[in-house]
C-alpha cells in the first residue's frame, strides 16, 4: 500500500507539471499575461454581440483585447475601448469589422490599412 501512495504522489506531481507547463506556453503563445499593450479607441455603428473581454485580432491572430463598450449619447454610436499588444503597429486607414466563427465568441478584425502614418496610443479608429 505504501508503494502505491508514493506512486500517487510522484504521478499527481509530474500531471502538476505538465499543466503548469502548459499553461506557461499557452500564456507565450497567446499573448496573455505578461506583454505590455497600449490602449486604442474606436468608434463604430454596431458591435453586434461584441462584449468586454472579447479578443481583437487581425488576419485571425489575437493582438489584443476588447476592454469596454460605451454607446454614445445623441449619435447611437458605440465607444470601443481596446488594449493592444506592445510592438504592433496599426495604419490610421485601418478600417473594423465584428466577426464571430461557428464555434467561437465575437471579435474585433483589424483589416491593417497602407497608410505610413501610425496611430498613437489613446488615438481613435472611426468605422463607418
Amino acid at each position: 500500500m505504501r508503494n502505491h501512495s508514493f506512486f500517487d504522489l510522484v504521478l499527481g506531481a509530474a500531471i502538476l507539471c505538465v499543466a503548469v507547463g502548459f499553461l506557461v506556453y499557452m500564456r507565450l503563445q497567446t499573448g496573455i499575461g505578461g506583454l505590455s499593450s497600449y490602449p486604442l479607441n474606436a468608434e463604430m455603428r454596431r458591435v453586434d454581440s461584441l462584449k468586454a473581454g472579447a479578443d481583437v485580432r487581425i488576419s485571425g491572430v489575437k493582438v489584443g483585447t476588447i476592454t469596454g463598450l460605451t454607446l454614445k449619447h445623441g449619435g447611437y454610436r458605440v465607444d470601443v475601448s481596446m488594449n493592444i499588444r506592445q510592438g504592433i503597429p496599426i495604419p490610421s486607414d485601418s478600417t473594423l469589422a465584428v466577426n464571430s466563427g461557428i464555434m467561437s465568441s465575437s471579435y474585433l478584425n483589424i483589416r491593417p490599412g497602407h497608410s505610413g502614418k501610425m496611430l498613437v496610443p489613446g488615438a481613435t479608429l472611426h468605422s463607418s
